[in-house]
């Protein structure tokens, strides 16, 4: 009988064996298609979803390789959307002086909650936005 220690270190490593033989490869797939920062934190995304779901991995290594490049992507473009997201809001947020400009100074009383918003917005630190911005 197969102890869940053993079915943890077999499952362990399969994953190291996994990452072993496609990491370097992903990296440098990602890396042309992203700046090395984010290429780093897309692949080290994309392994906790194949660590995630090892189970799914396809036995065959052509098939697990084309499999892993497909799971990249798919983090890639959600890393992007997200960063699109962020970056509309923190435009949108960022100059009160663009708010007042696109609805002109007779809707001065409607948008001063949202210049107060701004205000605010400004004073927050990076991680700060981020967080409110992911939220």
């Amino acid at each position: 009988m197969t102890g869940v220690g053993e079915r943890d270190g077999s499952a362990e490593a399969r994953f190291r064996s996994v990452y072993a033989n496609t990491y370097p490869d992903v990296l440098r797939f990602l890396a042309r298609r992203a700046p090395m920062g984010e290429a780093e934190d897309v692949a080290a995304e994309t392994f906790l979803v194949v660590w995630r779901r090892l189970a799914s991995v396809p036995t065959s290594d052509d098939t697990a390789r084309a499999w892993i490049f497909g799971i990249a992507r798919h983090v890639l473009l959600n890393a992007r959307r997200g960063e699109g997201r962020r970056q509309a809001l923190s435009v949108r947020l960022a100059d009160p002086a663009v708010l007042l400009s696109q609805r002109g100074l007779s809707d001065v009383e409607s948008w001063a909650p949202r210049i107060y918003l701004a205000k605010a917005w400004q004073s927050l630190s990076a991680v700060d936005q981020e967080v409110l911005a992911m939220t």
